[in-house]
């Protein structure tokens, strides 16, 4: 006769390795499927990011396929002192099919790459909220989440970590723009936080006039933002995503 837990008794029991919660799990007629779900598997940041390592550059050969794709889209733009050559016509006659093949392929693969990069992204916001040790926020921009509560600046410190762009840690960029990913059905209705990092990546002055960039305005309701993020990291590259990964973990 199986015995009945709640979860939260699960969660309370102590095992000394994962073949004692299987042992466990046996012993109360439970099934197995629900005693892996308890099992720490990942129990360091540098196995974290090696059981990965085979999907994640599936990920990046996808989102560099994706890249290469979108550069034979791009129109050639002809700049010269001389007239346009009857040949050099005929040429860009050829190039232009070719061009709008290209661009037809990329825009039907659109929301594939918004899925390779949400998943990019939800990777690495997942390594951050598991071994991130950061609990203060010190970066130039701080200050703009000055007025939240205790508990949401604890969350904001655990993830600025990493290099800065625009005054704040990439980390919270990940965060911000996992969030979006996630909840895609909510449009640029994130939470305050999310809204705000999503500003400050959307802004930006040039001489006297100040701008809006279209990739990061949250009023554009854009379907999904994750490409623009993933793009905005520089993450073209499994190596160079790697790297910002090993800054921030030590790894």
């Amino acid at each position: 006769m199986p015995v009945l837990l709640s979860t939260k008794h699960l969660h309370s029991v102590h095992w000394d390795s994962n073949a004692a919660r299987l042992r466990y799990f046996r012993a109360k007629s439970l099934p197995i499927s629900l005693a892996l779900y308890f099992c720490e598997f990942m129990i360091t940041v540098e196995a974290y990011f090696q059981e990965a390592e085979h999907a994640l550059s599936g990920l990046f050969e996808s989102l560099e396929y994706y890249s290469a794709l979108a550069k034979k889209s791009i129109e050639p733009i002809h700049i010269s002192d001389y007239p346009i050559g009857l040949d050099l016509l005929e040429n860009d006659l050829v190039n232009s099919k070719e061009i709008e093949k290209n661009m037809g392929i990329y825009q039907s693969h659109q929301f594939s790459k918004h899925f390779v990069c949400g998943s990019i992204l939800q990777f690495a916001s997942k390594a951050i909220d598991l071994f991130s040790n950061q609990k203060e926020m010190n970066f130039e921009k701080s200050g703009l989440f000055s007025t939240f509560n205790d508990r949401t600046k604890l969350l904001l410190s655990k993830y600025s970590v990493g290099r800065t762009d625009k005054g704040i840690p990439i980390g919270l960029i990940i965060f911000a723009g996992r969030s979006q990913y996630n909840h895609i059905e909510d449009g640029g209705k994130l939470r305050k936080y999310n809204q705000i990092i999503f500003k400050i990546l959307c802004e930006y002055k040039s001489g006297s006039y100040f701008y809006r960039d279209p990739c990061f305005d949250l009023s554009n309701n854009l379907y999904c933002y994750s490409s623009n993020i993933v793009g905005f990291l520089g993450w073209e590259k499994y190596s160079l995503f790697k790297k910002d990964m090993s800054d921030i973990f030590g790894i």
